[in-house]
């Protein structure tokens, strides 16, 4: 098994979880879990090295912040904004993400040249500590939505 296998062997994970479990959870007060996983991903990785378990702990981590990543990321405006508005708001918020991913390669081959692959670490760090606090203000300003029947 090569390490690249964890990647998706988390995201299965991640996406099994909120499937068993993660609709129990506002999709806002969710969406911090993702957010912890990925800052906790680069955190190990920056301290791991180049030791084996840590390249999996990372993998493991960052898989499963992805994974659960992309399901919230199709919850969220449900809840921020009119659902009657749902297609043409995640349009809107699609673009600059397809233009963000496309540009990615070229942005991460550029930071591994610069800074190394450490300092790609450290801001891959500071990236996921800047959305993981995003997301603790947003769970502060959007209270969760009323408990309805069971």
């Amino acid at each position: 098994m090569t390490l690249s296998t964890l990647l998706g062997l988390g995201q299965l994970a991640g996406r099994s979880w909120v499937v068993a479990s993660g609709h129990r959870i506002d999709a806002i007060r969710l969406n911090v879990l993702p957010c912890a996983l990925l800052a906790a991903a680069f955190a190990v990785g920056l301290v791991a090295g180049t030791h084996l378990a840590g390249a999996a702990a990372f993998a493991l981590l960052y898989g499963g912040g992805n994974g659960i990543a992309t399901i919230t990321r199709g919850a969220m405006p449900l809840r921020l904004f009119d659902p009657a508005q749902y297609g043409r708001i995640v349009g809107r918020l699609l673009r600059p993400a397809f233009l963000l991913s496309a540009a990615a390669p070229v942005a991460l081959a550029a930071t591994l040249e610069h800074v190394g692959q450490a300092g790609t670490l450290g801001v891959g760090l500071a990236a996921s500590v800047a959305l993981l606090v995003a997301a603790g203000v947003l769970t502060r300003r959007h209270p969760p939505p009323p408990a309805g029947p069971r």
